[in-house]
């Protein structure tokens, strides 16, 4: 039985793409269970909370960019359309939780030792670079994948007819 191409790097994509969503679930899974019990109400835990997710973000933008890495090579326009949606909507949100932790954090500085505060900083601009630079990161993969989806599509939609095959009446 001949080995089919196609149908190989099909399955290979397919299990890429599970491996993709693994890698950003299963994060996000053990911070909800690092935050657990929820208490968004209070600055201190909105704080807490915020400085973990920066230490859990690299591993999901892993696997955003393995999925809309998958979905370019095997051009799968749909797959690349959602996931850029999806990277877009995610660096939204992040936007929202990193400007919420700004805001913590200026309110919890406050209450700050000084003996401790320049170590306080740093772990606030720390946290802050990894969640702006993982909004960059989401947006230009974003943009990128919703690009390659609307090119592909255009491509196919060029590929109509043949013109040699059109009869005149």
């Amino acid at each position: 039985m001949p080995f089919d191409q196609e149908q190989g790097f099909d399955r290979i994509a397919r299990a890429l793409y599970f491996v993709a969503f693994l890698l950003v679930v299963t994060p996000l899974m053990d911070l909800v269970a690092n935050v657990y019990p929820f208490s968004p109400g209070d600055f201190r835990w909105r704080y807490g909370a915020g400085g973990l997710l920066s230490g859990f973000l690299m591993t999901p933008l892993l696997g955003v960019t393995l999925g809309i890495a998958v979905a370019a090579v095997r051009e799968h326009r749909l797959a690349l359309r959602v996931q850029g949606i999806l990277a877009i909507a995610a660096a939204v949100l992040l936007l929202a939780v990193a400007g919420l932790f700004a805001l913590d954090a200026l309110q919890l500085r406050r209450e700050a030792a000084a003996d401790i505060a320049s170590q306080f900083d740093t772990a606030i601009l720390k946290a802050e670079l990894k969640h702006v630079s993982v909004i960059v990161a989401l947006l230009w993969l974003g943009v990128a994948a919703i690009r390659a989806s609307a090119r592909l599509g255009s491509r196919r939609e060029g590929r109509g007819a043949d013109p040699s095959m059109v009869v005149r009446i």
